[in-house]
């Protein structure tokens, strides 16, 4: 653990900013954004949010020059009543990125949460992001967050389960010990075609 630190909360906006720029060109992130316009303000407040929320009821661990940004939930805290959520910020996100935003994001969020507890029944972790900022990409950042929290999590003998839209990523977390346990199409009319693996390592 000594090659990753907690999210310092100086840091807050700047990490938002990096979970941004990773994840600008997501599928879903270009769905839940239809428009356009200062989008990328937009997704930042969002992640902003994310990672208040992970704060609060989470960990959220960085790399020390702030390569990479992660957002961890021990068993049994990743859950989002809504004065947690308000507490994290959620009024904003309403009033900052409109309805439709939220329209398109929580059926989305709800059904990702549904399947994590339909296959995972005991006391696990959840990765819930992992990022690198584009300029740092390929440099092994990822890996060295992911190697720091499974040796942790691995002492405490519990599964983490962890869920990506992107095809490119599953192999890498394959490389970890990950495995496929469901693929999904993600409710996004009108389109069908964006996929969501669902991973777990035992």
């Amino acid at each position: 653990m000594e090659e990753i630190i907690p999210l310092k909360k100086e840091n807050l906006q700047r990490a938002s900013e990096i979970l941004a720029r990773a994840f600008e060109k997501d599928e879903f992130v270009l769905y839940i954004f239809e428009d356009k316009k200062e989008k990328f303000k937009k997704l930042a407040y969002l992640l902003k949010c994310a990672l208040k929320f992970g704060l609060l009821y989470g960990e959220v661990y960085t790399t020390p020059n702030l390569e990479a940004v992660s957002i961890w939930y021990p068993p049994n805290e990743y859950r989002r009543p809504l004065w947690r959520m308000i507490r994290a910020g959620g009024l904003g996100i309403v009033m900052k990125l409109g309805l439709q935003v939220v329209s398109r994001e929580m059926p989305v969020t709800n059904l990702r949460d549904e399947i994590r507890l339909k296959h995972v029944k005991e006391p696990h972790w959840y990765l819930y992001i992992i990022a690198v900022d584009p300029v740092h990409q390929g440099k092994g950042y990822a890996s060295i967050i992911l190697r720091a929290m499974i040796k942790r999590i691995e002492q405490e003998k519990l599964p983490i389960y962890l869920d990506t839209n992107t095809k490119e990523d599953v192999p890498i977390y394959e490389h970890f010990g990950f495995k496929v346990i469901e693929e999904v199409i993600l409710p996004t009319p009108p389109r069908t075609d964006i996929i969501n693996w669902c991973m777990l390592r035992k």
